[in-house]
C-alpha cells in the first residue's frame, strides 16, 4: 500500500553544482543515476546531459562526444539496455507549419530564430546540422566560416547516446517517425512505443513504434490496426488526438491519461493499448482527477501516480463534482493568448487492478507543470526506500508589484510513497 499523505523531502539538495532552471526536459533512471537531458528556461534551449548520483546525492555535467544533438524541449527519452534514445521535440533546426506551407508553394519561407526575431530565409527544408559549435543562438557556422540562420520548430530527429561511452550518434532512417513534440513514450520488450503529440499541422493520435535492436521504425499500419478517423467512434474506443498527456507501461499494455485535445478542451480519460493485439480500449475508472496536461505520471506496483500539470481555470470554476476548490489545488496564472491557467499541485493514484482513483496529499504543496518524475531507489540498488523524484518544471513566483508570473525552476524533491523499504527488483 501507499501513504494517504506523501512525505516530501528536500534533503537531496546539492550545494555546489546543479543544472539551470529548466522545463520541458526529460528525466530517466539508469542504474543508480538520474539522467536529465535538454529543456528550456523560456529564454535558452539546452542540449546538455546532467547526471544526479543517488549514492552521493550530487549533480555533475557530462561531457559527451560524437554527433551531439542540438538543444530541444518537449521531446521523449527512453533507456534500453545501456543506450538512451531521444526522439522529436521542439528546437534548433526544426520546421513549422508555415515552413511546410511555403515550401509547398515554392516561396521563400519565414522563420523564427532561437532569439525570437523574425527573419527570412531561402532555405526550403529543415537544416541538416551536424557541427558541435554554435556561435550564438541565431546563426550556425558553415565549413567555409560563413554563417547561416538556424530556425526553431518541430523536430523529427532521433539520437542514441551510449551511456557506457557517452558517445552520441544520429539514427537516420528513410521511414522515420516524422516531426513531433509533446508526445509520450514507453518501452515494451525491445521496442519504444510513441503516442500522440503535436505534429507540424496539428495533433495526432497515432502509435509509432521503434525497434531499438535494429534501429528501424515499425510500419504505422502494424501499430494502428483498425484505427478510424470517424469522429463518432474516435473518443469511445480510440483516444482522440492530443498532446501533453502521459503514458505508463503495465504488463503488456500502455495506459495513457489526460492531455490537451485542442485550444479549449482537456481530457480526464484513461485509455489502454494492448501491445500484442495493437488495439485500443477505454479504461473505465472512478473518481478521476480534473482534466489536465503537461503533468507527470509514474508506475509503481500497480499504481499510476499522477502529479501536477496545468488546466484551464474556467473548467475548474464551473460547477463540478470536485471536492476541492481551484485555490486549493494550484496557483492561477495568465498565459499567452489571454487564457487563465492553473498550475496544479495535486497528486492522484490510480489503482490499475480496481480502476479507482484516489487523491493523495503532499506534506508540502508543490505546484508544477512541464516537470519530470521518476521512480528510484534511495541509497543505491538492492534493498532501499523507493521514492518518486520530481525535478524542474514551471512554477509561479511573486513579482514586486504583487502579481504572479510563470518561471522555470531547478528544484529536486524526494517524495516517499511506500510504507516500507522494498527491493528495487520487487
Amino acid at each position: 500500500p501507499i501513504f494517504d499523505t506523501f512525505i516530501t523531502r528536500d534533503d537531496w539538495v546539492p550545494k555546489v553544482v546543479q543544472p539551470p532552471d529548466v522545463e520541458g526536459h526529460s528525466c530517466v533512471v539508469w542504474k543508480d543515476q538520474i539522467i536529465v537531458f535538454g529543456g528550456t528556461d523560456r529564454t535558452h534551449m539546452f542540449g546538455d546531459i546532467w547526471i544526479f548520483s543517488i549514492d552521493n546525492q550530487r549533480w555533475r555535467k557530462v561531457r559527451t562526444t560524437g554527433n551531439v544533438p542540438l538543444g530541444r524541449h518537449s521531446h521523449c527519452v527512453t533507456v534500453w539496455e545501456d543506450k538512451m534514445f531521444i526522439y522529436g521535440g521542439f528546437g534548433l533546426g526544426g520546421i513549422s507549419s508555415k515552413d511546410q506551407t511555403q515550401t509547398a508553394q515554392d516561396k521563400p519561407q519565414s522563420s523564427t530564430l532561437a532569439s525570437g526575431n523574425p527573419k527570412t530565409s531561402k532555405d526550403k527544408k529543415p537544416l541538416q546540422l551536424e557541427s558541435l559549435d554554435i556561435t550564438n543562438p541565431s546563426t550556425w557556422q558553415r565549413d567555409d566560416d560563413t554563417y547561416q540562420m538556424i530556425k526553431c520548430g518541430v523536430l523529427d530527429s532521433m539520437y542514441c547516446l551510449n551511456l557506457a561511452t557517452n558517445y552520441w550518434r544520429e539514427i537516420k532512417s528513410p521511414d522515420g517517425g516524422g516531426y513531433i513534440r509533446n508526445h509520450s513514450a514507453v518501452l515494451y520488450k525491445s521496442k519504444i512505443y510513441y503516442f500522440g503529440g503535436c505534429v507540424v499541422d496539428g495533433k495526432t493520435n497515432q502509435v509509432r513504434a521503434f525497434c531499438c535492436a535494429s534501429d528501424k521504425w515499425v510500419p504505422l499500419s502494424a501499430t494502428n490496426i483498425e484505427q478510424t478517423r470517424n469522429a463518432m467512434t474516435m473518443g469511445e474506443h480510440t483516444p482522440t488526438v492530443r498532446s501533453g498527456h502521459t503514458a505508463i507501461k503495465h504488463k503488456n499494455r500502455m495506459l495513457i491519461f489526460g492531455g490537451r485535445l485542442n485550444k479549449i478542451s482537456l481530457s480526464d480519460k484513461t485509455f489502454q493499448y494492448d501491445f500484442e493485439t495493437k488495439q485500443w480500449s477505454p479504461f473505465e475508472t472512478s473518481y478521476a482527477p480534473p482534466a489536465r496536461y503537461n503533468h507527470t505520471a509514474i508506475h509503481w506496483k500497480g499504481n499510476m501516480i499522477v502529479h501536477g500539470g496545468c488546466c484551464l481555470y474556467e473548467s475548474l470554476a464551473e460547477p463540478s463534482t470536485l471536492s476541492h476548490s481551484p485555490s486549493k489545488i494550484g496557483t492561477r496564472s495568465e498565459s499567452r493568448g489571454g487564457q487563465s491557467k492553473v498550475i496544479l499541485n495535486d497528486c492522484h493514484a490510480l489503482n490499475i487492478f480496481t480502476n479507482i482513483w484516489r487523491q493523495v496529499s503532499f506534506s508540502r504543496s508543490i505546484s508544477r507543470m512541464r516537470h519530470s518524475a521518476v521512480c528510484a531507489t534511495e541509497h543505491g540498488g538492492g534493498e532501499g526506500l523507493q521514492v518518486m523524484i520530481l525535478f524542474g518544471g514551471t512554477d509561479t513566483v511573486q513579482t514586486r508589484n504583487g502579481g504572479e508570473v510563470m518561471k522555470s525552476v531547478n528544484s529536486l524533491t524526494v517524495v516517499e510513497f511506500a510504507r516500507k523499504r522494498v527491493s528495487q527488483n520487487s
